[in-house]
């Protein structure tokens, strides 16, 4: 419909035909020939583009969990019981990634919908007051001001939207690199029960691997390793042979020494006099250093996951 007047629209600043669409096509609409917004997903059957991502990706995400539930089926390292432990973590990780991918498109369904709505909402509102605009000038500044606030509000549901994508992308990169580790973990080689030299002589475990509470705070903690009964200048030795990885200090536990085993890494902290350096080969039983105190402290990680994955010491130790 073309009013009577329209030269002095363009001499306000804008005209209708370059402000409505350029509204509805911030949040991926169009207007057809009649005026109404064409790209919905029921009069248009290759709708907003997010709109059909999303469908692609509940169609990828139940695509995963078939996945992962034919991972599972898999046994890592043979089936020992420490491989056990690495394939339920992982498995793990992976569920949860799958429940947080769900959220996510469900959050992503979520806000198109109230995007699609706005932008209708937006428009049938500023389509009621074009015809007064000819019988009462004075409302142009008003229609100008919902334009501009009816940008905003899409913009601001645009961005969210965009977060919301990278956070997808953020979790389908860790689901891939989880899935990648337990692919690999199947060819882990984890030391055997027993396989590992008790690194204090005639020792014995003060405090054990897992969780357990604070004598003062009682909040529940982790504890990754085992703390060993030891003396003043004990000897500490490696418990398998490797290569040093490093030596120094590391908080809580004085002076370290991190050996490198191959597919596995042991810790060995509050020691004194250290004998070995970073890029030192060593054999097992080889002196590592002294201990400090009246303790010693050994942590088993194997290299799977960022950071390794803790296991107990005291089922690998050969004790005498």
């Amino acid at each position: 419909m073309k009013y009577p007047g329209s030269s002095a629209y363009a001499a306000f600043g804008f005209t209708w035909a370059a402000v409505l669409p350029g509204i509805f096509l911030m949040g991926g609409w169009a207007l057809d020939a009649t005026g109404a917004p064409a790209n919905t997903p029921r009069q248009q059957s290759n709708a907003h583009p997010a709109v059909d991502r999303t469908r692609l990706d509940a169609k990828k995400s139940a695509s995963a969990r078939e996945s992962a539930a034919t991972e599972t089926k898999t046994r890592v390292g043979g089936g020992s019981p420490l491989a056990d432990q690495v394939e339920t973590w992982l498995d793990d990780q992976l569920h949860t990634l799958d429940k947080t991918r769900d959220l996510l498109i469900a959050r992503q369904q979520s806000r198109r919908n109230d995007l699609q709505r706005r932008v209708r909402g937006a428009y049938k509102q500023l389509r009621s007051g074009v015809k007064s605009l000819w019988f009462d000038p004075e409302q142009r500044s008003q229609i100008a001001a919902r334009v501009s606030a009816v940008r905003r509000v899409l913009a601001r549901d645009l961005a969210e939207l965009a977060l919301l994508d990278d956070e997808m992308s953020a979790v389908s990169s860790s689901r891939q690199q989880i899935a990648a580790e337990r692919n690999r973990a199947r060819q882990l080689n984890v030391p055997e029960p027993g396989s590992l030299r008790l690194p204090v002589a005639w020792s014995r475990v003060v405090e054990p691997f897992g969780v357990y509470r604070h004598a003062r705070s009682r909040a529940r903690l982790s504890r990754r390793g085992i703390w060993l009964s030891s003396r003043p200048g004990r000897n500490a030795r490696a418990v398998a042979a490797g290569e040093v990885l490093y030596v120094g200090l590391a908080r809580g536990l004085g002076h370290v020494a991190i050996i490198d085993h191959g597919d596995y890494t042991s810790i060995l902290g509050t020691l004194t006099k250290l004998q070995v350096s970073r890029g030192e080969s060593v054999e097992t039983g080889d002196l590592v250093g002294e201990s400090m105190g009246d303790r010693v402290y050994l942590e088993i990680r194997l290299d799977i996951g960022p950071g390794g994955f803790p296991v107990d010491p005291q089922s690998l130790i050969a004790w005498p």
